[in-house]
């Protein structure tokens, strides 16, 4: 079961109240608030007080937990901006349900649905507002945004030109976010973007056309080799990670490895052939520092590995 169903199965447990549970409830929490007003030094209330009080907290807690499923609903409806899960608007609903329960005066005559509905809006509004994007707009567009969207079911390319503008605007992109041409996840937005200095990647490619480069290869360890040997088409075009571990399951007494391990294999064999003694000689003929190259290599190979055993490390099912 997925967190979002296990949380569904949870909040179902609760009763749901009547009417009449709801003004009965709404009765005892005001005592118990109108006695914390009126005496805020727990040593001046008597035991009645204490009881009365405490007697207000599970009224207020079973309130809460009833409607649980009423914060969840709302929550749900809204389109959400990137990087925002449906977690992060339940846990505000939450939140503001809270408020509205401490609020709410049955005197009136509305519905709690309706009066806690206010709440919960209001507070995904700011939410999301305030963290779904990097640029925050004036109260009134942002409201403006969410109604549109809300009205074209979360498509933009649906939006008027002023509201796609609005829109577009506060859609900002990481620069890590992940680009999906890749299964493994590890292309991110950045490594499209070119770079008109000489970079390390530029070091790195220059280093592989060598002649020291191919020797170097000699010193590693077979699979090492081979794997950088296909990865920069030494004696064919190269191929992908993807194709190398293929290849690598496909030799006798081989194994498979994924493209992040066969990725981090490439890091790690460039950045100890970058830390070679006799590379400084071959670099400083080129143009390219050779610390440079093994330190950003071997910080590359790190961010990999770590990222590698984040993806092991997750739960299954």
């Amino acid at each position: 079961m997925d967190e979002i169903g296990e949380y569904l199965h949870r909040i179902g447990q609760h009763q749901l109240l009547t009417a009449a549970d709801e003004t009965n409830l709404a009765i005892v929490i005001a005592k118990g608030r109108a006695i914390q007003s009126a005496k805020p030094d727990p040593a001046g209330r008597t035991v009645a007080d204490r009881r009365t009080i405490r007697l207000a907290d599970q009224a207020a807690e079973r309130f809460w937990l009833s409607n649980l499923r009423l914060a969840y609903i709302i929550a749900s409806r809204y389109s959400r901006p990137p990087g925002m899960e449906l977690m992060d608007l339940v846990q505000e609903a939450n939140i503001a349900l809270k408020t509205a329960v401490e609020k709410f005066d049955w005197r009136k005559g509305f519905k709690f649905s309706t009066y806690a509905t206010w709440w919960i809006r209001q507070s995904i509004g700011r939410a999301m507002d305030n963290s779904g994007t990097t640029i925050r707009l004036p109260g009134d567009q942002a409201a403006a945004l969410r109604a549109a969207l809300k009205r074209t079911g979360g498509d933009p390319g649906k939006l008027d030109p002023k509201m796609r503008e609005l829109y577009e605007l506060t859609s900002t992109l990481s620069l890590n976010a992940p680009t999906g041409m890749d299964p493994t996840g590890s292309s991110e937005l950045q490594d499209m973007i070119p770079d008109a200095s000489r970079g390390v990647g530029d070091q790195v490619e220059l280093l592989s056309r060598s002649e020291f480069f191919r020797k170097k290869l000699a010193d590693m360890d077979p699979v090492t080799a081979y794997i950088i040997g296909r990865k920069f088409g030494f004696d064919d075009a190269p191929v992908s990670h993807r194709v190398i571990g293929e290849e690598l399951a496909s030799l006798p007494g081989g194994v498979y490895l994924t493209s992040e391990a066969i990725r981090i294999r490439v890091l790690r064999g460039l950045a100890q052939m970058a830390s070679s003694p006799d590379l400084v000689e071959w670099a400083d003929g080129h143009g390219a520092p050779a610390p440079r190259i093994s330190k950003e290599l071997d910080r590359q190979a790190k961010l990999a590995q770590q990222r590698l055993n984040e993806q092991l490390s997750l739960p299954i099912g």
